[in-house]
């Protein structure tokens, strides 16, 4: 069920990104991104709960999203995810070193994702909102599964794939970062085996694990805060024991994905 929800999700953005390219209408990635939770939300899956967060004083929501999934039986993963949507004009993403915050106190959001994620023990990603119509599976298409192009509507690729883009001169657009390896369907994060394995290794609940190159921490249950917010929808506070007090950052959204047994 839920890998056949975010493959019509992301079969939904691929279409409302080509009518807004073709009629000169808005269609922003903040619009995506909250389109796409009030979408989950109203569905009242009883194993996807969209959470509202706390805004604390004196902090900084560095991350669009965290979502965490996994099951209660083999633990959580914690993913830290910014979202970035395509210019159909150039097929660049724009921003993707863009600094957030007043000056003299700005910092570059990419940095405060990789602060974000070395500091809470979560994956770091990027997710990307598209419609490109040239992409072929031989350049584009890192999924073992067949090629679909609509799918690649909504896909993510690791924080590091994106260091590198920024530090190799035009490397920020669709075609070069959509042929690094690990730029994946969303749909893939809970499909493809890779991932799925992941979430059923009991071995590292409490410890660092890899995640495509990237390191994380598996945590083995959620804290009461999340179990009451599932319930009532809104996260009062967030937990101190998943969240550095040091660095003071915080996501916007917060969902927890629970994965069936058979999933």
């Amino acid at each position: 069920m839920i890998p056949e929800k975010f493959e019509e999700l992301t079969r939904l953005i691929w279409t409302n990104l080509n009518l807004a390219n073709r009629y000169g209408t808005i269609y922003g990635e903040e619009t995506i991104s909250d389109s796409i939770l009030l979408e989950l939300a109203k569905q009242n899956y009883f194993n996807i709960r969209i959470l509202q967060t706390p805004k604390p004083l004196e902090s900084i929501q560095g991350t669009d999203w965290e979502w965490y999934v996994g099951s209660y039986t083999y633990g959580w993963i914690r993913y830290a995810i910014q979202a970035k949507k395509l210019n159909f004009k150039t097929n660049k993403y724009d921003n993707l070193n863009h600094k957030i915050g007043q000056a003299p106190n700005a910092e570059f959001q990419i940095k405060l994702l990789r602060t974000f994620a070395n500091a809470n023990g979560a994956v770091p990603l990027y997710n990307f909102y598209n419609y490109y119509p040239g992409a072929t599976a031989k350049d584009h298409w890192q999924c073992d599964q067949s090629f679909d192009k609509e799918l690649l509507g909504w896909t993510f690729t690791p924080l590091k794939n994106v260091e590198h883009a920024i530090n190799e001169r035009g490397s920020r657009t669709f075609d070069k970062i959509h042929r690094f390896d690990y730029t994946l369907p969303i749909r893939c994060l809970f499909k493809c085996k890779y991932f799925k394995s992941l979430y059923k290794n009991i071995d590292i609940v409490g410890k660092r694990g890899d995640f495509m190159g990237e390191s994380f921490r598996k945590i083995a249950t959620l804290p009461r805060q999340f179990v009451n917010a599932r319930e009532i929808g809104i996260l009062n506070e967030f937990p101190e024991e998943l969240y550095s007090s040091e660095i003071k950052i915080y996501p916007k959204r917060i969902a927890i994905i629970e994965l069936f047994e058979d999933q």
